[in-house]
C-alpha cells in the first residue's frame, strides 16, 4: 500500500468516527424543550432540555435555597419528583433518607431535564421572590468573621434559626449562598449575617468586600427549624463556629419574649480571640436567671486550662437531666453536631426533639 492510499484511508476512517461521534451526541443530548409541570399544573413551565432542574427553576424565577451553587453539596435544594423521576444519583442518597427517596425527594440541581417532568415545590419556594438591601455596618469580630448588618426598606418576617441566600454577582449564571440569621425578628427592617472569610471562598469574600451603603439583592427567608414557644419547654443550644448566628437569634429572642424559658447555651471556639460575643452572652447569663452560657476552648493555648476541651465534653458534664418537654438547636462542623447528638441521646432526647445544621 503506498503512502498516499494509506493517507487517504487513515482520513476516511477518521471522516467515519467523527461521524459517529457527532450521531451519538445528537442522540444522547437532549434537544428542543420539556415541560415541567409544578404542583399537578398549578404552575407550567417550558424550558430547554439537558439543563438541570436548579438552573431552570432560577431562570424562572423560582427560588429554590442553595448554598452550594448546583454542585450537590449542600444538600438544599429539595423538591420532590412526581412524574418521570429518573431515580437519585449517588450523591444525594448522603443527604436524602431511604424514605424521602422512595416519596420521589431529589436535589434539583441534580435532576437532568431530558423529557417532560412533574414537580411538588412548596409554596414557600414559588412565593420567594428577589429583594434588596443595603449594608449598614460591617464589623470584624474576629480574625475571619464579620457580622454585617443590613437595611432593608420592608419589613424582613422570618423565625429564629432561618436564613437568607445572598445573590453573589456573576455573569455567567445566578449564584446564591446561604447565611443564617443571627438578628432577633423583632428588628423588623433589619438584619445581621456572621460571615466567615473562606480563602477563595465567591460568596464570603463577596461579603466581607462590601462597604457601608452598598446594595445586595437576596431571596428567603427558608429554613424548617420550628421553635416552641410555650414557657415549659426547655432549649439547649450549642453552637461552634459561625454555628453561632441561629444560637445569638434565638438567644436574643427568647430572653426579650419568654423571659420564664430554660435556655443553656453550649459555644465552643478554638481560641479566646474566636468567643463571639462573649461579652453579650455573660450579661445574659448575668441578667436572665433562666439563661445560662457554657463555652470550652479546643486549642491547648494556656489562656483557660479549665476550659480546654471540645464543647460537647462540657455539654455532657454540664448538662442537667431534661425536664419532660425539651429541644436542642445545633450549629456548626459535622463532627461537632455528631459527637453533640450522641450526648443528647444519652440524656433521653428524641430524634424529633433536635434540630442541626452541619456545614
Amino acid at each position: 500500500m503506498t503512502l498516499a492510499v494509506e493517507i487517504i484511508v487513515f482520513m476516511l476512517i477518521t471522516a467515519i468516527l467523527t461521524g459517529a461521534v457527532i450521531i451519538f451526541n445528537r442522540i444522547l443530548s437532549p434537544s428542543g424543550n420539556v415541560k415541567i409541570r409544578i404542583n399537578s399544573g398549578e404552575k407550567e413551565l417550558t424550558v430547554k432540555a439537558g439543563s438541570n432542574l436548579l438552573s431552570a427553576l432560577l431562570e424562572n424565577s423560582i427560588y429554590i435555597p442553595s448554598g452550594c451553587g448546583g454542585k450537590g453539596t449542600c444538600g438544599l435544594c429539595r423538591i420532590t419528583v412526581t412524574e418521570n423521576n429518573a431515580g437519585a444519583l449517588p450523591l444525594e442518597c448522603s443527604f436524602i433518607n431511604s424514605q424521602d427517596l422512595k416519596k420521589g425527594v431529589r436535589l434539583a440541581c441534580q435532576v437532568k431535564l431530558l423529557d417532560d417532568l412533574g414537580v411538588s415545590i412548596s409554596a414557600d419556594y414559588l412565593e420567594a421572590r428577589l429583594r434588596s438591601a443595603i449594608v449598614i455596618q460591617s464589623t470584624l469580630v474576629s480574625g475571619d468573621i464579620k457580622e454585617i448588618i443590613f437595611e432593608t426598606q420592608e419589613e424582613l418576617v422570618f423565625e429564629c434559626g432561618q436564613y437568607v441566600q445572598i445573590k453573589v454577582p456573576s455573569e455567567d449564571e445566578q449564584l446564591f449562598r446561604a447565611y443564617s440569621l443571627a438578628s432577633d425578628p423583632a428588628e423588623q427592617k433589619q438584619f445581621a449575617l456572621n460571615v466567615k472569610l473562606i480563602p477563595g471562598g465567591i460568596g464570603s469574600t463577596y461579603l466581607h468586600e462590601l462597604k457601608v451603603g452598598d446594595k445586595v439583592e437576596f431571596t428567603g427567608p427558608y429554613g424548617e427549624w420550628k421553635l416552641d414557644l410555650t414557657p415549659e419547654t426547655e432549649l439547649v443550644l450549642v453552637g461552634g463556629g459561625v454555628g453561632m448566628a441561629p444560637m445569638r437569634s434565638i438567644a436574643r429572642s427568647v430572653t426579650r419574649c419568654i423571659p420564664g424559658k430554660k435556655v443553656s447555651f453550649f459555644y465552643g471556639a478554638c481560641t479566646m480571640d474566636d468567643l463571639l460575643f462573649r461579652n453579650d452572652f455573660e450579661k445574659l447569663d448575668l441578667d436572665n436567671s433562666n439563661f445560662t452560657y457554657f463555652w470550652a476552648l479546643s486549642s491547648d493555648t494556656n489562656e483557660c486550662t479549665e476550659r480546654m476541651g471540645f464543647i460537647h465534653e462540657f455539654l455532657k458534664k454540664e448538662l442537667e437531666p431534661p425536664i419532660k418537654d425539651r429541644q436542642a438547636f445545633l450549629c456548626g462542623p459535622p463532627p461537632m453536631i455528631d459527637a453533640v447528638m450522641e450526648v443528647l441521646f444519652d440524656k433521653g432526647f428524641e430524634e424529633t426533639e433536635i434540630f442541626y445544621d452541619k456545614f
